[in-house]
């Protein structure tokens, strides 16, 4: 691979939280809000000059496809707001009534998301 499509391809490439320390950094140090009723947002800047991401899903939301689901559309959004000031954010989804995050359509869920995104870009 040439040396511009490798950096094209480190560009556009999203990074996520991993470790644990992150995690617990981000809820001790960081500010937390809840746009929506479903999902809690927890953010903090950070050193780095890009944004990095995480969701935490349960296991007792919902089904592993529900799950799965919700991730792939999280990674979509969070592809499309990647260049946010260099923050830490992990998305935490909360408890629900049955069934709720198998109907939840991707229109709803895009909308939280964005809103509470630009709420942090602020």
């Amino acid at each position: 691979m040439n040396k511009t499509k490798q950096n094209k391809t480190e560009q556009n490439k999203l990074v996520t939280l991993n470790l644990k320390e992150d995690f617990s950094n981000l809820k001790k140090n960081g500010n937390t809000f809840r746009p929506v009723s479903w999902a809690l947002f927890n953010y903090k800047k950070n050193i780095y000059t890009y944004s990095r991401f995480a969701w935490t899903i349960p296991s007792y939301l919902a089904t592993a496809v529900i799950r799965n689901r919700l991730k792939r559309w999280c990674r979509t959004i969070a592809k499309e707001h990647k260049d946010l000031n260099n923050n830490d954010i992990n998305i935490v989804f909360l408890r629900q009534k049955k069934d709720f995050y198998k109907n939840l359509n991707y229109e709803t869920f895009s909308s939280g998301l964005k809103k509470a995104l630009q709420n942090i870009q602020k």
